[in-house]
């Protein structure tokens, strides 16, 4: 039976906004939705923290999020399962929300009817899951020990439910872009507020805090330290829905640009800077932009790079404050490698993880299927080796899994051998090519773009979930945002 689309759209969130009236517009941040955001948000920091009543609050506003503002209900529904440092899905809710959440993506899977590209998406994310669960069996660790690492690598699945939360209503795709701005330029404020005023781990409290401190909670909070701390920058991961928006239909307040640039000189992490800009660059579409902004670009990190090295403390060789011109070194000087040694201090150590356990799975004869998904806390002393290029001087950070390094596709080779690696990218390739002739299409592509750039040290990417699901999330905007050109629309069967 087809659902009928209701005439209009009931809720709080910013009006629809036409298509031909789209172009290069500021973003709408109306203070009523805003201050709606910011409680939301404040909500899951209490839920980092470990208050109840955090979690209480978020599941209140998630509902009225659901009858009110549904384009702004998928974006706090995935900020929510992911690990964006607010908050940690797997531990913080009584059971790992990966467990209701993937029940949840099946479910959505068989109640949609599909037209012939949902169609097509769900058998290839059938496929990739069931070629990946038989390279599973096939590894040597045990399935029960990779069974919550491969829960968090299938979250692509979280597509179908959130196009199960427009099967019988509109979706506005500019609408969504101006929930995900309001909500995540909020985001940046509190890694700012974090970062220079309070100066520790309160709104944004799971941003990698020292090892030896343990976690912040509400008993236990870390504030006014010495130094401005380096926040980490899983919660900036959502920018790259931004990116291309940004670059063709929208423009910012400079007020607005000082907020997400003053986030991510918080967060100092060089690959997530810069996989962001290539966004924006390649979201441009002319080679007149490309050359004008690019050449702006270079023109201010040229100059970021000459005030970084210039606050330098000589003392601390190889590093910089800002971790601009330290990153920008490490490149100049890999011609003078000579030995692993020499690039095992590449990538800020990443090098040092990669090369001894590259080298061991050759040895090992792993090279095609891997190692499988061998949790980083393994005791196995089968899955553990000695990293004798390990940087730091403590004997435990010597003897480490085989798989774990801070370069994707790297662990995925180490987790899955050449076989996953190539089934993983073949299934990036083949959703790429299902959209990318799609209105909206090359949305999904840029953020993937963006994504995989982040995965060059570790970060987001498609083979961890915070990547993943924001992966689906765009990948399902395009597919509702298409939804009215085929003749079949997306709906509930009954």
């Amino acid at each position: 039976m087809t659902l009928d689309l209701p005439a209009q759209h009931n809720g709080t969130a910013a009006p629809a906004i036409s298509e031909e009236n789209a172009g290069r517009r500021y973003f709408d941040m109306n203070l009523p939705q805003w201050l709606l955001d910011l409680a939301f948000l404040l909500s899951l920091s209490l839920t980092g923290l470990g208050l109840p009543l955090g979690n209480l609050l978020v599941v209140f506003f998630l509902l009225r999020a659901w009858n009110h503002d549904r384009e702004g209900f998928v974006f706090m529904l995935m900020f929510s399962l992911g690990e964006y440092a607010i908050s940690y899905p797997k531990d913080q809710w009584g059971v790992n929300l990966l467990y209701p959440a993937t029940f949840c993506y099946f479910l959505a899977m068989c109640l949609l009817r599909k037209n012939p590209v949902l169609k097509r998406t769900i058998w290839y994310f059938l496929a990739y899951v069931a070629s990946t669960i038989v390279l599973c069996v096939i590894a040597p660790e045990t399935l029960s020990n990779q069974w919550r690492t491969f829960l968090s690598y299938i979250s692509f699945g979280s597509f179908a439910m959130f196009l199960l939360c427009f099967a019988n209503r509109p979706f506005d795709i500019h609408r969504f872009w101006n929930r995900v701005f309001s909500l995540q330029l909020t985001i940046c404020a509190f890694y700012i507020i974090d970062g220079y005023i309070l100066r520790g781990w309160v709104l944004v409290p799971l941003s990698h805090w020292p090892e030896d401190w343990g976690r912040p909670s509400y008993t236990n909070l870390y504030i006014f330290i010495d130094s401005f701390p380096r926040k980490y920058p899983p919660g900036l991961f959502p920018l790259a829905l931004l990116m291309f928006p940004m670059a063709r239909h929208y423009k910012l307040r400079w007020w607005q640009w000082g907020i997400i640039i003053g986030a991510l000189m918080a967060s100092r992490t060089f690959t997530v800077i810069t996989g962001l800009i290539v966004g924006y660059l390649l979201a441009m579409g002319t080679l007149r932009k490309y050359l004008l902004y690019g050449g702006f670009t270079f023109a201010v990190f040229t100059a970021l790079y000459v005030v970084d090295m210039s606050m330098a403390d000589p003392s601390e060789e190889g590093k910089t404050p800002m971790r601009i011109a330290s990153s920008i070194n490490q490149f100049i000087s890999i011609s003078e490698v000579q030995d692993d040694e020499d690039l095992a201090t590449f990538g800020t150590g990443r090098m040092a993880q990669a090369i001894p356990k590259v080298t061991n799975i050759f040895e090992t004869g792993n090279i095609w299927t891997g190692f499988g998904f061998v949790p980083a806390t393994t005791t196995n002393p089968r899955f553990i080796i000695e990293n004798e290029l390990s940087l730091t001087q403590a004997d435990e950070g010597r003897y480490v899994d085989v798989v774990s390094v801070e370069i994707a596709p790297v662990n995925l080779f180490l987790q899955l051998g050449f076989i996953g690696l190539a089934i993983h990218i073949i299934f990036i390739i083949a959703l790429c090519r299902l959209v990318r002739n799609m209105k909206y299409g090359k949305y999904f592509i840029n953020v993937m773009v963006i994504m995989i750039w982040f995965g060059l040290s570790g970060f987001a990417s498609f083979c961890y979930s915070a990547g993943i699901l924001i992966c689906a999330l765009a990948y399902a905007a395009v597919l509702l945002a298409n939804k009215h050109t085929h003749t079949e629309k997306l709906k509930i069967e009954n």
